[in-house]
């Protein structure tokens, strides 16, 4: 049978996971800064496995409540779960805790996919440059086509 103690310790190792699941984000944003491809396909596997390791702990409190006919989101039903005041309040500041420092990692992990969205245009737009192709045509004042693309690659001006 699940314990209250239980809870407040999985809790915890929901926030434990976080913690490292953040700093892994930390990691990404420094690998992308300095273009490390190795150490960003490191990373990205890192962050299935941590992501898939979150979800398995957060199940897993989910379940010890069910166990116990709690319903989480019942703020009042999981106060009464607690009958120690100290832990009921840990329980509640822990999962507080852990659900800011998941919108950190969100807002972390978004500025990130925007950073390897710029780098990849980049990359695309020299890429057209320097085959004389623009992906996207230019239409002049009245709808027709002005610029189908570029007249010679760079190297064969």
């Amino acid at each position: 049978m699940t314990r209250t103690t239980d809870l407040i310790s999985i809790t915890r190792d929901v926030i434990a996971a976080i913690h490292q699941f953040k700093g892994v984000l930390a990691e990404e944003t420094e690998a992308l800064a300095q273009r490390d491809r190795t150490l960003l396909l490191e990373i990205a596997e890192r962050k299935i496995r941590y992501a898939d390791y979150l979800d398995q702990l957060v199940r897993s409190r989910s379940r010890m409540f069910t166990q116990v006919g709690v319903n989480e989101r019942d703020q009042k039903a999981v106060e009464d779960l607690f009958q120690n005041y100290g832990q009921r309040r840990l329980v509640d500041e822990d999962w507080r805790n852990a659900m800011t420092l998941l919108a950190e990692c969100h807002a972390m992990n978004q500025q990130a996919g925007a950073n390897i969205q710029a780098q990849v245009q980049f990359v695309n737009r020299g890429l057209e440059i320097l085959h004389g192709k623009p992906q996207h045509a230019t239409y002049g004042e009245h709808g027709t086509v002005v610029n189908e693309g570029y007249a010679k690659e760079i190297g064969t001006a």
